[in-house]
């Protein structure tokens, strides 16, 4: 039986036997490896730094960690959800894709500029994610500690078919998600 004895052969894995006796210092870290522990990076980030405000003209992720943004996007991100609907069109053939939108969101929570900037490359999702962040506007008033206006958005919506979006029973299409037109 052999064991691994890592960094005794110039850096390379070496091997020994148990009766072989065993040396008196196995280098585990060298010393550059050593430095990185002794003298750690700059620490993690702060309650400030995770509640700064982005510049003007940014366009914000609504998943966002950013404690400034992110209790408002929860909200903003629930209206989404809660106006999502799978295409019919899209749930017969099976379609699935992922649409990235930017969007614009007004001090009063109105809906500003809102565009595709990644499609799916099928126009049916598209459309379909345009129509979702149309129908969950509008969102609630801004709050006074997030600066922006317009507030820029971007989102992601994925459109993935499920066994249970698919299901039929009784002649009716029982999808987990509403569809369209129902």
């Amino acid at each position: 039986m052999w064991f691994a004895a890592p960094g005794l052969a110039s850096g390379s894995d070496s091997f020994i036997k148990p009766q072989d006796p065993l040396p008196s210092r196995v280098p585990l870290l060298d010393e550059s490896a050593l430095d990185k522990f002794s003298n750690p990076p700059a620490s993690p980030p702060t309650g400030a730094e995770l509640d700064r405000e982005f510049p003007p003209n940014t366009v914000i992720p609504l998943n966002t960690k950013n404690l400034r943004y992110f209790s408002y996007f929860a909200k903003v991100q629930r209206r989404i959800d809660q106006s999502f609907y799978y295409p019919r069109a899209a749930a017969e053939d099976l379609v699935n894709g992922i649409v990235t939108l930017s969007f614009e969101i007004r001090r009063n929570g109105s809906l500003g500029k809102l565009k595709v900037i990644g499609s799916s490359g099928k126009d049916v999702l598209d459309e379909a994610a345009v129509k979702i962040v149309q129908k969950a506007a509008p969102f609630s008033t801004i709050p006074s500690r997030i600066k922006h206006d317009p507030l820029m958005v971007l989102t992601q919506l994925r459109f993935i078919p499920t066994q249970e979006a698919i299901q039929r029973q009784d002649g009716l299409n029982l999808l987990s998600i509403p569809l369209e037109g129902r």
